[in-house]
């Protein structure tokens, strides 16, 4: 009686156990919440090595949990067993082992579901796993849209200017202290060409006409340019904001020319002004206008890998698809493990924002 008993009540954990562990896995559990043929524009975004490290973590909270009721069922089931056995040596040996059993296997378990949080905890917090967000706890999700704040970090490309973006007001509106430039900004426009309304806008999304500042990458003054892309010191730039604009309506011009090297790989928007027409990349939007030439003063016009490895603003990105026309998408644009780009994505659409001001 009794090992038949025995027999019947592991069999039934054992049938349970394979139940919860068998079936498949719930279609809004979204534990790879990529590469999908419908949904959110993140669901449908390519997949990359996040995702596939973030589902593979999902996999093992989710086997955490179905094993953590498994090993609760038995060690009750076995407790009763142990109650019922009414001094049965054999009943109370195994309900013991039962219990036993499950704790150490539930033990094994949650060890190696913190081992596996607390080291991508680690790697994401020293940035070795770019893209990947951590939250509350042990949470991690893909970054698959683009920054909505500013950083004020550099920008990544060899000739770029690498100011800070932090500072400006919300919202689209100008700085007050961009009133006081107005007719420098006018002069510049006529010696050059490049609209005034672009050169206020790019000065109010770096420094917020502030000519004093300097960023903590070095650049400086009113229009945040580098000593070393432009030819003047540091302290000139910021003595003599007219020209610090003249400097930057020259260096949107030779930007300029430099896009147009692009043009047959990607949809290159390298205009002084605005289309009206709007590009869409996954879920972030720009007019095509002069996205790219804005994306440039901002992270440079090079198509190779920085110093550090990392891609140049206008190389292939590998992780958006090409849109229409068969047009690739450059590095900067792609919201997929945006890196340093994702201010970059931010100020573009700052800088747009402040041209539509009347």
């Amino acid at each position: 009686m009794y090992s038949r008993s025995t027999y019947l009540l592991f069999s039934g954990f054992f049938f349970l156990s394979f139940i919860f562990t068998a079936l498949p896995l719930p279609a809004d559990a979204a534990l790879v919440p990529c590469g999908r043929n419908a949904g959110t524009a993140a669901e449908m975004a390519p997949c990359t090595l996040c995702h596939i490290i973030v589902g593979g973590k999902g996999i093992i909270d989710w086997g955490l949990g179905i094993m953590t009721v498994v090993a609760i069922v038995v060690i009750v089931a076995m407790a009763i067993f142990y109650i019922v056995s009414i001094g049965n040596e054999g009943m109370m040996s195994t309900a013991k082992s039962g219990i036993k059993a499950s704790l150490v296997g539930f033990a094994v378990i949650l060890s190696a579901w913190l081992i596996v949080n607390v080291v991508l905890t680690l790697l994401v917090n020293k940035g070795f796993l770019d893209g990947i967000k951590q939250g509350s706890m042990f949470t991690f999700t893909c970054d698959t849209t683009s920054s909505t704040v500013t950083t004020g970090a550099t920008g990544t490309g060899a000739t770029g200017t690498g100011g800070a973006t932090g500072g400006t007001p919300p919202g689209g509106s100008l700085p007050v202290g961009c009133t006081a430039y107005q007719s420098d900004f006018a002069t510049a426009s006529s010696a050059s060409g490049v609209p005034a309304k672009l050169l206020q806008s790019i000065a109010s999304a770096e420094s917020s006409c502030d000519p004093n500042k300097t960023s903590p990458t070095g650049s400086c003054g009113l229009m945040q340019l580098t000593p070393a892309t432009v030819g003047v010191s540091c302290q000139d730039l910021k003595n003599d904001p007219k020209k610090s604009i003249q400097l930057a309506a020259n260096y949107l011009k030779t930007l300029q020319g430099d896009l147009n090297a692009y043009k047959g790989t990607f949809d290159i928007g390298n205009s002084f002004t605005l289309s009206g027409s709007v590009v869409t990349v996954q879920n972030a939007s720009y007019d095509n206008g002069n996205d790219d030439l804005i994306a440039s003063y901002n992270a440079g016009s090079g198509n190779q890998p920085n110093t550090g490895g990392q891609k140049g603003p206008f190389m292939v990105s590998t992780d958006c698809p090409s849109i229409g026309g068969g047009k690739n998408i450059p590095a900067w644009q792609c919201p997929i493990n945006p890196g340093g780009f994702a201010e970059t994505q931010t100020y573009v659409k700052r800088v747009q924002e402040l041209m539509k001001q009347p």
